[in-house]
């Protein structure tokens, strides 16, 4: 009965059950942090956008009165424009456009992080659903070894000491079974909490089957072609790089065009008005500065692209090693193991004490596999995000 309580527990609202690919689909969207995010990017390129408009005209209007010997009055109106170098606004045009494509792949780099935290939470729900099955079954297991153990000490085949030996296993067995049982909600609620606090349906009791080319150095090319944060980094670098050249028009002058009125003793004046900037002292450090920005994001690429490889390496190399580590535990284990021990026990071939020391030996092989199971998961989906995001 208990095997199908936990059954129900860990398949939670199996109906509209989803898929792996379609819970981290709905959490990317779901997702406030990245919505907040997306929203603090859009005020940036907003803010890039407004930098390339022209400046606000000018209106000025002055009314001065006579007084004394003084005759009439004075009212003067000018009308202006100030704008920068014509070249100026092509260069801010093309910075507000690159800030834009930048912006696009900041956000997916960020959203490939929600992905690996929620990837790693799947994967842990996946153990622990595992770890609940494996522990139903040792409960259950204990519940039979005690109620054979009550009906020998009832016949007076075995002494008391035995029979606490067995209450005391079903005990624990129920205890670890109720402890991962806590964890499967904890980590469900956590998925819930990505998903925008919306109640994700999960029905997986397998992990996702990811498939690895056998050559590395194709494989890395791949990753790196749909990294977006390397992407980010390149369309970055092309960024400064018109900063940097927007950085030496500040040599250029900016201008101020319009119109005056002057009235004056019913004499009206007017006409053309002409403002010219001369730049000596503001572009002093512009120039100096973008350079250096220009070569942080150089540092910046190469430090990060081997980073990259390094880490894509040691993944891949874990996750070989995991996988091998699995198919030699699992060919050391026989599956058939707590059957022979259970019948051995009622047989009475081996005592309650060599029963519980022969499946400990079987648990612990059993516990080492589901561990490395679950950490060749967390290896292979590390290692894959870049292109699992973008299929």
């Amino acid at each position: 009965m208990l095997k199908y309580i936990i059954f129900l527990l860990i398949s939670f609202n199996i109906i509209n059950a989803q898929s792996y690919k379609d819970i981290l689909k709905q959490i990317s969207s779901n997702n406030r942090d990245i919505k907040a995010y997306k929203e603090y990017l859009n005020s940036v390129y907003l803010e890039s956008k407004t930098n390339s408009l022209p400046f606000n005209p000018k209106i000025e209007y002055s009314y001065l009165s006579g007084s004394g010997s003084d005759i009439g009055n004075k009212q003067e109106l000018v009308i202006s424009q100030p704008f920068d170098f014509p070249s100026v606004y092509f260069l801010k045009s093309d910075i507000a456009n690159l800030q834009y494509s930048t912006n696009e792949f900041r956000l997916k780099e960020f959203q490939k992080e929600i992905i690996r935290t929620a990837q790693n939470l799947f994967n842990k729900y996946i153990f622990f659903s595992k770890k609940a099955d494996e522990f139903s079954k040792r409960y259950e297991l204990a519940e039979n070894i005690l109620k054979t153990v009550q009906t020998k000490f009832d016949k007076g085949d075995v002494a008391v000491l035995e029979l606490n030996k067995a209450k005391s296993n079903l005990s624990l067995a129920k205890s670890r079974l109720n402890l991962v049982l806590i964890e499967i909600k904890t980590v469900q609620s956590e998925l819930d909490n990505l998903n925008g606090g919306q109640p994700l349906q999960i029905n997986n009791t397998d992990y996702w089957n990811i498939e690895i080319p056998s050559n590395f150095d194709s494989l890395f090319i791949k990753l790196k072609e749909s990294d977006n944060y390397y992407i980010a980094l390149e369309n970055e670098k092309k960024l400064y790089d018109k900063k940097l050249s927007l950085a030496k028009t500040g040599w250029l002058p900016y201008f101020d065009i319009g119109y005056r009125q002057e009235t004056e003793n019913a004499i009206a004046l007017k006409g053309v008005r002409l403002q010219m900037s001369i730049p000596i002292f503001e572009n002093t450090n512009k120039v100096p500065m973008a350079e250096s920005e220009l070569s942080s994001i150089d540092l910046r690429i190469q430090s990060y692209s081997t980073k990259f490889y390094i880490d894509k390496k040691r993944l891949l190399d874990k996750s070989g090693q995991l996988k091998k580590s699995i198919e030699e535990q699992k060919g050391l284990v026989d599956f058939n193991q707590l059957d022979l021990n259970k019948k051995s026990y009622e047989l009475g071939h081996i005592s309650l004490t060599q029963f519980y020391i022969d499946n400990t030996v079987y648990y612990d092989i059993i516990d080492s596999i589901l561990e490395m199971e679950y950490e060749y998961q967390q290896a292979i989906s590390d290692l894959m995000i870049e292109i699992n995001q973008n299929n």
